[in-house]
């Protein structure tokens, strides 16, 4: 009767501690400019990825685009948050926050913007 208790108490805490308890990270995809401002009501307070290449500065803001140059559109994703500051033009960066709507007034008129959650990466 002890041994059978014991090997229950032994199998127990194996169990709790296997892989299928654990939580894997949830992977965000990536997604184009375009696609977030073309259907902007479907990644609002959303925590999302996205890709692109700076266009323009603003003193609060930035706006990025698919394009590396152009013209500034309402398509355009006004960005801001952390490490906007380290940004340079020319270079692909993902960008990574949270779709907001509303709050600020960007030159673009995009009614959305992403505030990041953590310092942009460059697309190598």
């Amino acid at each position: 009767m002890v041994k059978t208790i014991v090997l229950v108490s032994a199998v127990a805490a194996i169990a709790s501690f296997s892989p299928t308890h654990s939580r894997a990270p949830k992977i965000v995809p990536l997604h184009t400019v375009g696609q977030v401002t073309w259907h902007a009501k479907n990644f609002v307070s959303k925590h999302i990825r996205v890709k692109g290449y700076l266009i323009k500065k603003e003193a609060t803001y930035l706006i990025f685009s698919d394009e590396a140059t152009g013209n500034i559109t309402s398509r355009d994703l006004p960005v801001t948050g952390k490490g906007i500051e380290i940004i340079k033009p020319a270079k692909k960066y993902i960008l990574e926050g949270t779709l907001v709507y509303q709050g600020l007034n960007a030159i673009n008129y995009n009614l959305y913007h992403l505030e990041l959650s953590r310092a942009p990466q460059i697309i190598r």
